[in-house]
């Protein structure tokens, strides 16, 4: 049975890391996309709800890790994991789905901010299967 929930854990923490890779990408494309001047206000908007969403998931992670090296993840820590880091990064990162449609750049940007949304749904559709898993881990 603890071998079993390990390797939950694991799996878990392996797809966490993962998307830590894609979100520093994201992070790294959204700097390199130049708003127009009346989209300037929404793309700050943008880039702080992503570090803020970057900062609870990366906490995430780390909780995480901490717990699956001490052996110790309870249902209060696993309900702290959940409830206290991982629902504020992906309320972030929904919030930052519907912030960065309505960003306005020049032609030449354009395809690189479809892009930037395609790699922000990825993003929140793979937050979501690993919020399901989160709440399988016993």
């Amino acid at each position: 049975m603890e071998m079993r929930k390990n390797a939950e854990i694991v799996s878990v923490l392996f797809k966490m890391q993962n998307l830590q890779k894609a979100i520093l990408n994201a992070t790294k494309h959204l700097k390199g996309i130049k708003p127009v001047k009346e989209s300037i206000e929404t793309y700050n908007i943008c880039f702080n709800t992503l570090q803020e969403a970057s900062f609870y998931f990366f906490q995430c992670t780390g909780f995480l890790k901490s717990q699956y090296i001490d052996g110790n993840l309870s249902y209060t820590s696993r309900n702290f994991l959940i409830n206290k880091l991982f629902i504020p990064a992906y309320k972030n990162f929904q919030l930052l789905k519907n912030y960065i449609v309505s960003i306005e750049v020049d032609d030449i940007y354009s395809e690189s901010l479809i892009l930037l949304q395609n790699r922000i749904e990825f993003i929140n559709d793979s937050l979501s299967n690993i919020l399901n898993e989160l709440k399988l881990l016993d």
